[in-house]
């Protein structure tokens, strides 16, 4: 299988199944509909509240059901639930009030993160399958029932070609980092690359280097969001090395202008997942009068000087 299959253009609209009518339904999309053994793809969640409002928790469950046999909870190294990035940062839930809608969103995310897709049934039996996104009310009890449950996705999870054999048996061995080091020198055109980049030994600044390669050279790889999510990320601990260890404030500051162009790049993204991460981090970035400030405190300088 290549890349290509991947990137899937299309938005899957599909039925809305919600637990009870009368309460809220969710609707789950996807722009992918193929993806390789351990690979995440990224899902999009519209939720409507009913009559009463809904208070969206941020824990949520990926429900998954075979062509033949029982639906189980994906669950990677012993995790079930997963969390929505996108809410806010003090933990509050997300209120939608009743008749309203609001989208939430599960990102592919490289093999540095917890993912569904690692889930030990769904790495060893490439099939078709079934996902539903559980979601929850965070005045209740997180075992307790969903407070909806999205309509059903259709996902088919294939088996690598030749090529992609090793990096599949490595990743069912949770091998990640040897692995990387691995696809980096003999295969970076390898659509598993992009989730295992970041997994490189680097520094945050060579990091960033490399991880704008990969974007390059993947423009299609569902993981891309994600990507560049890190590699702002990884920009702005570069920042704070070149002010924390070298005193470099002039490098210190360029290197948070990068970091700025990616979560502005990432703003432009289709998904609310992206634009709200994009957003978050744009409010706190440092910059010049930032880093001027705490400099001004380690020298203990009157503001003016």
């Amino acid at each position: 299988m290549r890349v290509s299959v991947l990137s899937v253009i299309c938005t899957l609209i599909l039925t809305i199944a919600p637990l009870r009518a009368d309460v809220a339904t969710a609707a789950l999309t996807s722009g992918v509909s193929v993806t390789l053994p351990g690979l995440s793809i990224p899902l999009a969640v519209r939720v409507t509240s009913g009559d009463s409002a809904i208070y969206l928790a941020r824990s949520f469950k990926i429900r998954v059901t075979p062509e033949s046999g029982l639906p189980f909870i994906a669950s990677w190294e012993g995790q079930e639930s997963g969390l929505f990035l996108d809410h806010p940062a003090d933990g509050s839930p997300v209120v939608i009030e009743p008749g309203n809608s609001y989208d939430v969103g599960v990102p592919a995310v490289d093999l540095t993160q917890p993912s569904w897709a690692l889930d030990d049934r769904l790495m060893d039996a490439p099939a078709r399958w079934q996902l539903e996104v559980l979601l929850y009310d965070s005045r209740g009890d997180f075992g307790s029932e969903p407070v909806v449950v999205s309509g059903p996705l259709t996902l088919s999870v294939e088996v690598p070609g030749p090529r992609d054999l090793r990096t599949w048996e490595a990743i069912r061995r949770r091998s990640y980092t040897t692995e990387a080091e691995r696809l980096l020198a003999e295969a970076p055109e390898s659509p598993y690359f992009p989730y295992m980049a970041a997994l490189v030994r680097r520094t945050p600044a060579e990091r960033a280097v490399l991880l704008g390669r990969v974007l390059k050279d993947h423009k299609l790889t569902p993981v891309a969001p994600w990507l560049r999510f890190s590699r702002a990320h990884a920009l702005s601990a570069a920042a704070r090395l070149a002010l924390d260890t070298d005193g470099d404030l002039e490098r210190a500051v360029v290197l948070s202008e990068l970091a700025k162009k990616e979560y502005l790049l990432l703003s432009t993204e289709p998904d609310e997942w992206s634009k709200r991460m994009a957003a978050g981090r744009l409010e706190v970035l440092p910059g010049r009068r930032e880093f001027m400030e705490v400099i001004r405190r380690r020298q203990k300088l009157p503001e003016d000087e």
